[in-house]
């Protein structure tokens, strides 16, 4: 479901050159708030798929809903949902509109300081284009400047994480019913990705079972 990344001296910027994006798959022009209000079936969201979402491929679809309907909602074009475990070792669970790599490498560069702050502190950050982070409070003018916004992901005490959304210049205002949206968009996440952990533990466990080897440390 994840992809696991090291880099080292890559240089990045919240605005990346077009030919360096692969464009997204084409979607139903369907709002965000349409999907999740019910004027458009929200089949990515409901519980049954929640429960659909154990095995690795479901959960990828899964989040993969998730992390559109959240960019779209924000007005961005690109996004990722980032998971770190205790250890420090940080994964790309779900990408949207843009590299692994690049990810990554915003994550370790320009984006570090509001990266850490989430995966601290758990509440949402924003920052401008030029990396400097601020609070975001509902309604504010200062939403409309806010070029990179993170929200953390309730993963237990053994691992944490953030969706990111990279928006345009001209991004609209983020509204007090658009961070609600995204607390529960965030919620559905962490419950794919639990979920489909504990899948992982319970076959690794049955393989350590049926061949007699050492149990392995995972976390769930």
């Amino acid at each position: 479901m994840a992809t696991r990344l090291t880099l080292h001296g890559h240089r990045s910027a919240f605005s990346m050159s077009a030919e360096r994006v692969r464009p997204a798959a084409p979607r139903r022009r369907t709002t965000a708030r349409q999907r999740i209000a019910g004027d458009q079936p929200a089949e990515l969201l409901t519980p049954d798929v929640l429960t659909d979402a154990v095995g690795s491929e479901g959960a990828s679809q899964a989040l993969a809903g998730i992390l559109h309907t959240a960019t779209d909602l924000l007005g961005a074009a690109r996004g990722f949902l980032l998971i770190c475990n205790d250890s420090g070792v940080m994964e790309i669970a779900c990408i949207r509109a843009m590299r692994p790599v690049e990810a990554m490498d915003l994550v370790l560069t320009q984006a570090s300081l509001v990266v850490r702050t989430v995966l601290r502190e758990r509440q949402p950050v924003a920052a401008d284009e030029l990396g400097r982070a601020f609070q975001l409070e509902a309604n504010a003018v200062d939403s409309r400047r806010a070029a990179l916004f993170c929200m953390p992901l309730d993963l237990g005490s053994r691992r944490s994480g953030l969706l990111c959304a990279l928006r345009g210049t001209d991004a609209s205002m983020i509204g007090a019913l658009d961070l609600e949206i995204l607390h529960g968009l965030c919620d559905q996440a962490s419950l794919v990705i639990g979920a489909s952990s504990a899948c992982t533990a319970l076959a690794q466990l049955e393989a350590c079972l049926r061949s007699g080897t050492s149990l392995p440390r995972i976390a769930i």
